[in-house]
C-alpha cells in the first residue's frame, strides 16, 4: 500500500494581551499631586507574554510603575499609572504596551488640571508669630515657587482689613442716609459725604512684601510677612494670595493664611 501524504497548515500567532480598562480618564485632577490609576493586563493565551511599557511623550506628566515583565499563560498583572499635572489644562498622552511577537496595545490617557501650580514647602494655612513686643517690627520670609508652565501674576491683600473697610463704608452710608432724612425733615441741607469726619483709616497689622509680582514659569520668589502694632493683645488677620495665570482675565485665590501674634507691651 503506497504511503499517504497529508498537507498540514498552521496559523502561528504570538501571545495576546488584554487590557482593562481600555483608556484612563482622571477627570478633574489637583495639580502638583500624584494621582494614580490602575490598569489590569491579562495574558489570554497558552504561551508566555514578555512585554514592555512606556509613555509616548518624553516630558509626559504621566508615569508608569512597571516598565517590563513576563506574564505566564492566563496570568494577570496590575499596573499603576500616575498623573502629576503642572497646568490647569487638559493633559493627553498614551501608554504603549509592546508585546513580544504579539499585538501592541495603546491606552489613551487624559486628565484636566485643577487648583494651582504655586507651591510652598511649608503649610501656609496658619502663620503664628507667637509673642512679640508692641511698637517693634517683626517679620518672616516664605518662598513660593511657580511649578507651572505659564507665567503667573500674584497679589496679596489683607482680607480682614478689606472686610472691616466694607463694613465701615456701609455704616457710613447708613448714617449719612439717616442724617439726610433728619435734615430734610427739619428743613436743613443734608451733609455731604466728604464733610463727615467720623471715618477712621484702618491700618493693617500684618502686610506682605512685595504685594504684587509677575512670576515666570519654573521660578521662585521670597515674600516677607511683616507685623507691627502699637496695641497689645492677641491679633489675627487673614491674608489672601490671588493668582492670574497666563492670559486669563480673572484672579483665583491660591493661598489663604491666618496670620496671628500675641503682642505685649515691653517693660
Amino acid at each position: 500500500m503506497p504511503p499517504l501524504q497529508a498537507t498540514l497548515t498552521a496559523f502561528v500567532c504570538g501571545p495576546k494581551l488584554l487590557v482593562e480598562p481600555e483608556e484612563l480618564n482622571w477627570g478633574p485632577t489637583e495639580c502638583l499631586l500624584d494621582s494614580p490609576r490602575m490598569l489590569t493586563l491579562t495574558n489570554n493565551s497558552l504561551i508566555s507574554a514578555p512585554f514592555k511599557t512606556f509613555i509616548k511623550n518624553a516630558r509626559s506628566k504621566y508615569r508608569v510603575d512597571l516598565r517590563e515583565g513576563v506574564l505566564a499563560p492566563y496570568e494577570t498583572a496590575t499596573i499603576s499609572v500616575t498623573a502629576n499635572l503642572d497646568d490647569t489644562i487638559i493633559h493627553r498622552d498614551q501608554l504603549h504596551v509592546i508585546v513580544t511577537e504579539g499585538d501592541n496595545l495603546v491606552v489613551p490617557l487624559q486628565a484636566k488640571g485643577t487648583g494651582t501650580t504655586m507651591y510652598c514647602h511649608e503649610d501656609l494655612s496658619v502663620m503664628d508669630f507667637g509673642s512679640q513686643f508692641t511698637s517693634f517690627m517683626f517679620e518672616r520670609r516664605v518662598t513660593l515657587e511657580n511649578k507651572g508652565r505659564r507665567q503667573q501674576h500674584l497679589k496679596w491683600f489683607n482680607a480682614t482689613v478689606h472686610e472691616q473697610q466694607m463694613a465701615q463704608a456701609q455704616n457710613q452710608k447708613r448714617k449719612l442716609k439717616e442724617e439726610a432724612e433728619k435734615a430734610r425733615a427739619g428743613g436743613k441741607k443734608p451733609k455731604k459725604a466728604d464733610e463727615d469726619s467720623s471715618t477712621n483709616l484702618i491700618e493693617p497689622v500684618f502686610t506682605v512684601s512685595p504685594a504684587e509680582i509677575e512670576l515666570r514659569p519654573r521660578t521662585a520668589i521670597t515674600f516677607t510677612f511683616r507685623g507691627y502694632s502699637t496695641k497689645a493683645g492677641i491679633i489675627s488677620e487673614k491674608l489672601v494670595c490671588e493668582s492670574r495665570v497666563g492670559k486669563e482675565k480673572n484672579y483665583k485665590p491660591v493661598f489663604k493664611t491666618l496670620v496671628k501674634g500675641d503682642l505685649t507691651n515691653p517693660l
